[in-house]
C-alpha cells in the first residue's frame, strides 16, 4: 500500500520553482505544532516583478488544478489529454468570470493549491475548482483541501487534513484578515468539512494503493484513534509599494529589503490572529507573494490564462 499520493502539478519543464525566488530569514509563527512562514517573489525586470512565466506555468496545470486523478486517468486512457485544458478552461468559464470568488477562477485559489502542493509536499484532495463545481451541495468554505504525510512532519506526528484559505488585495493586513474570516468559517464547520471528504474523496482516486491508503486514514474505525489531524495552508498576496520610477540597480535589493521587513511585521500579525481565533493547537503553513499592483494583476493574469494567449 502507498504510504502518501501523488502530486498532481507538472514536475518537468517550468515548475513553481522556475517561477519564485524564495527570500530567506528567520521569522516564524511561535506556535507548539510544526508550522512556517514563507515569502516568494518572481523574477524582477525593468524595476518590475515579472508574470510572464506565472501565466505559463498555471496554464500548464490548470487541467490537473480542475480535474480529479479519476477524471485525469480518463483523458490519459481515451488518449484525449490535448482536450483537457480546452475542457477545464470551459468549465472554469462557466463558473464565472477572474474575479468571481470561491468558484476556483480567482488567482489566490489555485496558487494557494500550487503552493501547497510543490512547496509544503501536500498533494490536494480537492481544489476549489472541484469544490465548487462537484461539491457545491456541501457548501465547503475551504479554498482547497489537501493531505500532508508524517513523512514530511516530526516524529510521532499524524497526517494532516491541511484546509486552504487565501486572499490576494493590495493591503497585506487585509489579505490577512479576508484570511482569517474564511478560516474562521472552516472551524465553525469543521466536521462537516471532514465529513464531505470522507464521504466524496475516494472517488476522486484511480491508483488502488491510493485508495487504500486513504480508506486506512480518512473512514473512521472502530475503537482506534483518529489516525489524521487538521492544518491551515495559507496564500496570500498583496502590493509591494516600492516605487520603481528613477530607481537604478539597486531596485532589487530594495525590494528584497523591504520585503524582509514586510515578513517581521506580519509574521506577528498572523501569529496573533492564530491565538485570538483560539486556533494554536494546529499546525499552520503560510506563503506571501508581492505584486506591483495586486488588485488589477491578479485578474488580469487569470484572463490571460483562461483565454489562452499570449502572457501579459
Amino acid at each position: 500500500m502507498s504510504e502518501s499520493i501523488s502530486s498532481t502539478v507538472k514536475h518537468t519543464g517550468l515548475t513553481l520553482d522556475s517561477v519564485f525566488v524564495e527570500v530567506q530569514h528567520s521569522e516564524g509563527l511561535g506556535l507548539p505544532k510544526v508550522n512556517h512562514i514563507r515569502f516568494f517573489h518572481t523574477a524582477m525586470r525593468g524595476n518590475k516583478l515579472t508574470t510572464e512565466n506565472l501565466q505559463v506555468f498555471l496554464r500548464r496545470n490548470l487541467a490537473r488544478y480542475v480535474f480529479s486523478r479519476a477524471q485525469l486517468e480518463n483523458y490519459r486512457v481515451n488518449d484525449d489529454l490535448d482536450s483537457a485544458v480546452s475542457e477545464a478552461m470551459r468549465i472554469m468559464a462557466e463558473n464565472g468570470d477572474s474575479s468571481s470568488e470561491g468558484t476556483g477562477n480567482m488567482l489566490d485559489e489555485i496558487l494557494v493549491y500550487a503552493f501547497l502542493e510543490e512547496k509544503l509536499k501536500a498533494p490536494k484532495l480537492m481544489s476549489r475548482v472541484e469544490l465548487y463545481t462537484e461539491l457545491a451541495k456541501f457548501r465547503s468554505e475551504c479554498k482547497g483541501i489537501h493531505l500532508l504525510s508524517p513523512s514530511d512532519l516530526p516524529e510521532n506526528t499524524k497526517f494532516q487534513m491541511v484546509f486552504g484559505a487565501s486572499n490576494i488585495v493590495d493591503d497585506v493586513k487585509i489579505a490577512i484578515d479576508r484570511a482569517f474570516e474564511t478560516i474562521a468559517k472552516i472551524n465553525a464547520h469543521e466536521s462537516r468539512e471532514v465529513l464531505m471528504v470522507q464521504k466524496t474523496v475516494l472517488d476522486q482516486f484511480f491508483n488502488q494503493g491510493e485508495v487504500d491508503l486513504l480508506t486506512e486514514i480518512l473512514i473512521p474505525q472502530p475503537g482506534q484513534p483518529e489516525s489524521y489531524d487538521t492544518a491551515y495552508g495559507i496564500f496570500l498576496g498583496y502590493q509591494l509599494g516600492l516605487n520603481p520610477e528613477g530607481r537604478g540597480d539597486d531596485f532589487e535589493a530594495l525590494a528584497e529589503q523591504k520585503m524582509l521587513c514586510d515578513i517581521k511585521e506580519h509574521a506577528g500579525y498572523i501569529a496573533e490572529k492564530i491565538s485570538a481565533a483560539g486556533l494554536t493547537g494546529h499546525s499552520f503553513y503560510v506563503y506571501i507573494v508581492p505584486f506591483n499592483d495586486a488588485e488589477q494583476e491578479k485578474t488580469q493574469i487569470m484572463d490571460a490564462v483562461l483565454r489562452g494567449g499570449t502572457p501579459i
